[in-house]
């Protein structure tokens, strides 16, 4: 591990004021989905997720999400009644409709969780046949955008339940209906936190692992994987490692008979060469902002709060730049009607729009108060924004000039609804300690590529088996595991993924045929 804590982006962080006070802040998932999969991956080790102090809260309502357009707002919870009566306000007819979508999530849930993520088969035929059916209600890989339109004429319910389609870093208009499964998921097993922050999840994950005799070198940097040649014209074969001490600076070499490699898998090959990546879709860039504030703002904030824009298509342009260069057929008008087609060479590039952005806040205190001193707020902003360019543009695209202006959109969006729901406080005066990361930084000190907060897309080419392969395909005895590779990106499906490379790499070492 080339950083001082294990875990990656899946941490915590503290933010000190100037008055000595302790603010501590997630660094990356802020939200905790299928707490069965993190049991299981201790228990895998043979421990109990209670035994590494691993204490998981339920979170409810799992948001509070407000409107741009009138800043008016909707906790979406467990509370059949309270939604009923929410959804109706907005919609006639909307909180039936509702029930009739989430069942189509749920049965894409129960068939992709298992056949196609886990890669379990045992009830396969009994899972298949509402599966099915829910794709003759809505067909899986249509634009979850469409299918919402289907089920609700409401562009602010269209909004409140595609938001998560961040996740796997699309636009609703890109992303596949099947990612319905996310709502779903949130409903039948709820959103859960772990007492003391995500860094605790990283931390359980160790001592199950040092307990079960794995040696964790931290502040060690793997500069190149050496191969030795195969005969025959096999692959080349993983034959050591070359790693540098952080602190003493010194280089060494570890045999390997197998190497597993986390680092994101498109950052992975430009470090490494091997797999062309020419095609692989990153997802957007993320600017996280932490701001520990000396007052609470409860009557605002729930643990979640989503803040969607108005202008609800435009504001989805920082995920969609992430296409790569495509053609693109423009007519071009000349005299008298005729039409001559040419074909244009397009790069889709934006930069963020403040009159047109979504935001996420996450303010943990509600469920876990740990995180900062009593009667103050610490909270975490995530704005999607444009990955960087290229991999070696660190710098020049989120100078501070950029997270300036990106920092005053924020809270104007956020003092305008503090300011309407009666919280009379000037957020900017309240904040006694504040941190923010980049894209650059994501890229600088977690290894992602360009700066990608969600690892490669989950668009029909980079779906489920269609993402990079656990064996990589030009070297004998590598593997890749992570957000970036199958079966896609979240804490829990990158465990479920670690598992079946576990899995691959024993049964490759006892047969390696």
């Amino acid at each position: 591990e080339k950083n001082e804590l294990v875990g990656g982006r899946l941490n915590s962080e503290y933010l000190v004021s100037n008055n000595g006070e302790s603010f501590r802040f997630d660094t990356g998932p802020s939200l905790l989905l299928l707490p069965d999969v993190y049991r299981e991956t201790l228990q895998s080790l043979g421990e109990n997720c209670f035994d590494h102090g691993l204490e998981l809260l339920p979170v409810n309502p799992f948001y509070r999400v407000y409107f741009e357009a009138d800043n008016s707002q909707i906790d979406i919870s467990t509370d059949a009644e309270t939604m009923k009566h929410s959804l109706e306000g907005i919609e006639t007819g909307a909180w039936k409709r509702f029930q009739e979508y989430m069942k189509v999530g749920s049965a894409f849930l129960k068939f992709g969780l298992k056949a196609v993520i886990k890669e379990e088969f045992d009830s396969f035929f009994t899972d298949l046949f509402p599966f099915l059916v829910a794709c003759l209600r809505s067909f899986p890989l249509r634009s979850h955008h469409s299918v919402l339109r289907d089920f609700f004429k409401s562009p602010k319910l269209q909004a409140m339940l595609s938001f998560q389609d961040l996740y796997v870093g699309l636009s609703p208009y890109e992303t596949p209906a099947v990612f319905a499964l996310l709502q779903a998921l949130e409903y039948e097993q709820g959103i859960f936190y772990p007492r003391g922050g995500f860094g605790q999840v990283a931390q359980a994950l160790k001592r199950a692992a040092e307990q079960a005799g794995v040696t964790i070198l931290t502040n060690h940097t793997v500069h190149a994987i050496n191969m030795s040649p195969s005969a025959s014209g096999a692959p080349p074969s993983v034959q050591s490692l070359r790693v540098t001490a952080g602190v003493t600076n010194s280089s060494f070499e570890v045999d390997a008979a197998a190497v597993v490699v986390n680092v994101d898998a498109p950052q992975a090959e430009e470090l490494f060469g091997g797999e062309s990546t020419d095609g692989w879709r990153t997802s957007c860039g993320v600017l996280a902002l932490h701001w520990g504030f000396n007052t609470t703002l409860s009557p605002l904030l729930q643990h979640h709060t989503l803040f969607l824009s108005t202008h609800y298509a435009d504001s989805w342009v920082p995920v969609e730049a992430t296409r790569p260069t495509h053609p693109q057929v423009c007519k071009i008008a000349t005299r008298r009607d005729h039409m001559v087609l040419c074909l244009l060479w397009q790069h889709k590039e934006s930069r963020f729009n403040e009159k047109a952005f979504n935001f996420y806040v996450h303010a943990p205190s509600r469920t876990d108060p740990s995180c900062c001193p009593a009667g103050s707020d610490a909270i975490t902003v995530l704005v999607p924004v444009p990955p960087l360019r290229d991999s070696s543009d660190r710098i020049s695209q989120y100078d501070e000039k950029e997270v300036i202006r990106i920092r005053a959109a924020v809270l104007s969006r956020m003092q305008a609804v503090c300011d309407q729901v009666g919280q009379k406080v000037t957020l900017k005066d309240h904040i006694v300690c504040e941190s923010h990361r980049t894209p650059s930084d994501w890229q600088r000190d977690f290894n992602l590529f360009r700066g990608s907060a969600f690892g490669l897309t989950h668009n029909l080419q980079q779906l489920s088996l269609l993402r990079p392969r656990i064996r990589h395909p030009s070297y004998r005895g590598l593997y890749r595991v992570g957000a970036s590779t199958r079966p896609g990106n979240g804490v829990p499906l990158v465990m479920i993924g670690a598992g079946l490379t576990a899995s691959a790499v024993l049964r490759d070492l006892h047969d390696p045929k």
